[in-house]
């Protein structure tokens, strides 16, 4: 795992002192050892005892595409980390991992035409689709194998993230999605 800045991930965002973030780098796609690599963004919450328990707490959010980042303020407000320290995942693909694989478009069409449109009416679905069938072939024209942003690679993240960190046994703590993990 890579370091960033501790408790900085993007401008304007800091989770404060108790945060340390960084990514591990990963195979985009397993079945291709030599292919593009991508980074999973991780932010880790100091346990709050002097004595902390050695299991940390591995929290996997919703989703798929949940920000786990928004969860780690929460969760560490609500004492979380008491007794452990908590790791925070990004899923690959989310907001804070390298690459993230947003869709302005469909943003746009929701904030726009998509408001003065019935849900019910096949044109709404069929405007929708397309725009997310222009958000997929832009992702895909940047060489990103969309294929590869699964629950089988977020998965194997997981795990290749606790061996990155050297750390034997964890407590897995999955909301909805996360329970999947």
């Amino acid at each position: 795992v890579n370091p960033g800045a501790d408790g900085d991930f993007i401008a304007g965002v800091n989770l404060g002192p108790n945060f340390t973030c960084g990514y591990l780098t990963v195979p985009e796609n397993r079945d291709k050892p030599d292919g593009r690599t991508i980074r999973v963004a991780v932010t880790r919450a100091k346990a709050a005892s002097a004595r902390p328990k050695p299991d940390p707490i591995v929290f996997l959010t919703h989703g798929p595409g949940g920000i786990a980042f928004l969860d780690a303020v929460r969760e560490v407000a609500n004492g979380m980390n008491a007794d452990r320290e908590v790791i925070f995942v990004a899923q690959r693909g989310n907001y804070h991992s390298d690459p993230h694989l947003t869709c302005p478009e469909y943003d746009a069409f929701l904030d726009g035409a998509a408001l003065s449109m019935k849900f019910s009416d096949p044109a709404t679905g069929a405007q929708g689709a397309a725009v997310v069938k222009a958000c997929r072939d832009r992702l895909a024209a940047t060489g990103v194998d969309l294929a590869s942003y699964n629950s089988a690679e977020n998965a194997a993240d997981i795990a290749d993230l606790r061996v990155a960190l050297g750390i034997k046994e964890w407590n897995v703590y999955g909301v909805s999605y996360g329970t999947d993990l």
